[in-house]
């Protein structure tokens, strides 16, 4: 009895030294641990920053060092960082301006809220809220116009139902107008782009028409027996007839395939300018309706 009693005891400890064996043997080792992700991760879940890097340090093998926790908090300003751009320069500003600027941007009233808490940015008074709120409701019925339309659509915001039901169809037609000055901004800066890559192709133009004709000068003293010189371009070099000539053909076709870029290049500009004045049309056909 005795026996099989130590037995069973060798046995109930042999499990219990295996249970805890196979519980630690599922713990991750701190320093495999990727401290930058668990770091982002914080700011993203808005976690305690402190609190959750205690959490993960007390439940890894081998402990958190100074380094896994500088990598950690690092990550966490920089995701923090990363997510609060385009508002960090809020601290320069008051709330109403701030509200005032997202309403002009179309965005809703509560849309920045929650960004603007995680980001400490505020509001964080009642104070703060009712300037927030004030400044957006100025700047939001300063925007719902007709003329608001136009300037909000030439901007290419995206327009998110903000504007209240009685001045909705003002603003929108508006927006019409706008969405065609709009393209005629795009397909002016097109037809800029146009002319100059036309200016470009005809400075390569130029260049291989002044290649070809030195090649010919140099191939004619060549067949003279003539000493060619080195005051031609460094682009028409050789010695013998059959380089110049070579040199000669490229350039043609080097010249044919830039002619043809520009003639395309040209047809291009006619049709965008021409585009350009149906837009007008459009535009003046809606401008009339409106009035």
């Amino acid at each position: 009895m005795k026996i099989k009693k130590m037995l069973v005891l060798s046995s109930t400890a042999l499990i219990a030294t295996s249970c805890s064996s196979i519980g630690s043997f599922f713990r991750d080792e701190c320093h495999e641990i990727n401290w930058d992700q668990k770091g982002r991760e914080a700011f993203l879940s808005n976690k305690i920053p402190q609190d959750h890097f205690a959490g993960i340090a007390s439940s890894c093998e081998g402990g958190a060092t100074e380094n896994h926790k500088t990598i950690f908090f690092n990550a966490f300003k920089d995701a923090k960082i990363s997510q609060c751009v385009g508002i960090e320069n809020i601290t320069k500003l008051n709330m109403s301006d701030y509200g005032q600027r997202l309403a002009t941007k179309g965005e809703p009233f509560d849309s920045h809220l929650g960004i603007l808490q995680k980001c400490e940015y505020g509001p964080k008074t009642k104070e703060e809220m009712n300037d927030y709120k004030t400044g957006y409701q100025s700047a939001l019925s300063a925007m719902c116009t007709r003329l608001g339309g136009v300037e909000f659509a030439r901007k290419n915001h995206i327009y998110k139902n903000t504007c209240p039901a009685n001045l909705e169809k003002d603003f929108n037609l508006g927006r019409s107008v706008g969405s065609k000055m709009k393209e005629v901004d795009d397909l002016t800066k097109s037809l800029d782009q146009i002319n100059k890559t036309i200016s470009e192709e005809e400075a390569k133009n130029i260049k291989f028409r002044s290649i070809i004709s030195e090649c010919n000068e140099k191939l004619q003293l060549v067949r003279e027996k003539k000493d060619p010189g080195s005051s031609f371009m460094a682009e028409c070099n050789g010695s013998t007839e059959r380089d110049f000539l070579a040199k000669i053909n490229s350039s043609k076709k080097d010249l044919f395939e830039v002619e043809n870029k520009i003639n395309e290049l040209k047809r291009k500009l006619e049709s965008t300018n021409r585009t350009i004045e149906l837009k007008y049309k459009e535009i003046e056909v809606l401008n009339n309706a409106l009035k």
